[in-house]
Formats: C-alpha cells, structure tokens, sequence
C-alpha cells in the first residue's frame, strides 16, 4: 500500500466520522476529526518539502496539536455552561474570549507560517 493511499484511508475515515457526527448532532464528532484534517492537509501541503527537510514535521504537528489543545480547553470550558460562566475577561465571555483572543489569531498565525514556508522553499528554487 502507498502511503498516498493511507493518507486517502485516514481522510475518508474522518469524513466518515464527520458525518456519522453531522446525523446524529454530535458537533464534537464533526469538529475534532475536522481538526485532525487540517492537520492532514497541513501535512501533505507540506509533503514535498518535509521530503527535503524533514525537521519541518514540526509545523503540521504543531498546528494540530495547538488547536486541539484550543477545542479542547473551549470544550471544558463550555461543559456545564454555552458561557463558560459568568466572569469576564476584557469584556467577554470566557468561551468566546477563548475563541477570539486564542482560535481566530492562530488562525493567522499558520497563515504567515504557511506563506513563510513556502515562500522559502521559492528562494531556494531560484537559487537552483
């Protein structure tokens, strides 16, 4: 079996889950094997250039990680309460703080990491 295959394996499974999750109105069903495609197309968006630095595993890795470790902690924060209770922090509720100040900025931040990535992976095309 490729290793292409696998990966086909592993995407097919997850969508599966995601939509075993979308039937049955479990949203942790939908968002947690979604997180881990986006980790998947991280990774394979990568692939060439992992080929010829393998130290870079650690930016799929990481992002995934990162942003399960944010559902996560959103999800315990949301358990007992949508809110995740009634303090606030600047101003917000902590579920929603949580998503703004930690969810979305990470967001950009792999944006920058992705373009900074390839963006050198150019350099050293020219450079050939």
């Amino acid at each position: 079996m490729f290793s292409a295959d696998k990966w086909i394996y592993a995407f097919t499974g997850l969508v599966i889950l995601i939509l075993i999750g979308m039937l049955t109105g479990a949203w942790r069903i939908i968002l947690y094997p979604y997180l881990f495609i986006i980790g998947i197309g991280v990774l394979l968006g990568l692939w060439q250039q992992l080929k010829r630095k393998p130290q870079l595993i650690w930016v799929p890795v990481s992002i995934t990680v990162l942003y399960l470790i944010l559902y996560v902690w959103l999800d315990v924060l949301s358990l007992h309460s949508p809110t995740g209770g009634s303090t606030l922090v600047f101003g917000m509720v902590p579920t929603t703080a949580l998503f703004f100040l930690g969810i979305w900025p990470i967001a950009i931040l792999v944006s920058l990491l992705y373009g900074l990535t390839f963006s050198s992976h150019s350099d050293s095309m020219q450079g050939e």
